[in-house]
């Protein structure tokens, strides 16, 4: 835990540099962006471009430019297990020493399931959003609660009969409206699992949260959210439980153009998870190798956007980014304090999953 924070002290103080020598070492590789759900709240139905899978070569190519012992987030906006080449890439990548990790909605054939377990995945979260059929299928649109449950189940079973202790596995909610008041029930539900699982309770994002969210409805955005939005402000993201905050997501400088890449399935090279649109696009890995996108004139611009409140000169997508702060270079004493906070919102968080 100590070393995490030194390490994110590290980033969020000290390192304000816009060229950074080295490539960071935690990926996010999009596998597709074709998913079987249709989530009210997710961009995946804005998203313009046509389906595509990850083919295991392309992922080579990828991976043969990271350093090893990466950590590499299998997933964007699409269910990872639907593409065909899924294990075949999780292979590769532990020949690599990669940590790799999987968010899914499991609704996927339980033929899989065996495999999931076998294959060196590290961890697996899975968002069954309720307790019933009811509340889930509110939000998870054309999502089967069952399936998913039951898939659920028999990971943490095949988990415990194959002793598969380098697989975790995650039981996560979504928060919203209908389901926050089912949590106790969600709770019995886990303790009623073959083996003890980790669980979340997590806020749900909206739209607002994608850089380009002005250019879609507003009156719609709006109504989303309030029709979602819950209750409870302890179950609400950061911006919805303060008044007028200075940043939507959180009070401290943009971290994803210092400390993450994301690549999607095109091979596009994003500034952060938010941004999906081709014309939002660093670079492609598929024509440029990742180090020269990571200090090419976008990035270097966007790093100074957030380390200069005067900078004027950038412009890609991060100049309309309203989800973080710009902090000034020089001022290291605002960086402290922010950091500060940061690290105390993180601990309040940490300790409202414990204590829900």
């Amino acid at each position: 835990m100590l070393a995490r924070i030194k390490e994110e002290y590290k980033n969020k103080v000290l390192n304000v540099n816009s060229f950074i020598e080295k490539l960071p070492k935690t990926i996010q590789i999009e596998p597709t962006n074709f998913c079987n759900l249709k989530c009210p709240a997710c961009s995946t139905a804005y998203i313009k471009e046509k389906n595509k899978y990850l083919k295991t070569d392309e992922f080579i190519h990828i991976a043969n430019q990271l350093e090893k012992g990466s950590t590499i987030t299998l997933y964007h906006f699409g269910e990872p297990f639907l593409n065909p080449d899924i294990f075949d890439i999780i292979k590769e990548g532990k020949k690599r020493n990669f940590i790799l990790v999987i968010h899914s909605n499991l609704n996927i054939d339980k033929a899989l399931l065996p495999e999931i377990v076998d294959s060196g995945l590290d961890y697996l979260s899975a968002s069954i959003d309720g307790a019933t059929a009811e509340t889930y299928l509110l939000y998870r649109l054309k999502g089967d609660f069952n399936l998913a449950l039951d898939n659920f189940k028999e990971l943490v079973r095949l988990r415990k009969e194959k002793q598969a202790k380098h697989f975790n596995i995650k039981f996560q909610v979504v928060l919203n409206k209908y389901n926050e008041k089912e949590k106790d029930r969600i709770k019995k539900i886990l303790d009623e699992m073959p083996d003890k699982v980790a669980y979340g309770f997590v806020p749900m994002g909206f739209r607002e949260d994608n850089v380009d969210w002005d250019n879609l409805n507003e009156d719609e955005l709006k109504s989303t959210i309030e029709y979602w939005l819950p209750k409870e402000k302890r179950n609400r993201m950061y911006r919805y439980s303060k008044n007028k905050p200075k940043a939507l997501m959180e009070p401290i400088r943009c971290p994803h153009i210092w400390d993450t890449l994301s690549i999607n399935v095109y091979g596009d090279v994003t500034p952060c998870c938010y941004t999906y649109k081709k014309e939002h696009s660093f670079g492609n890995v598929f024509e440029t190798p990742l180090i020269d996108i990571w200090n090419n004139e976008k990035y270097i611009s966007s790093r100074k956007y957030f380390l200069d409140k005067n900078y004027t000169d950038c412009n890609t997508v991060c100049s309309k980014c309203r989800n973080y702060i710009r902090s000034g270079k020089g001022n290291i004493l605002s960086r402290n304090i922010e950091f500060v906070i940061w690290l105390g919102s993180k601990a309040k968080d940490k300790f409202r999953r414990l204590n829900p």
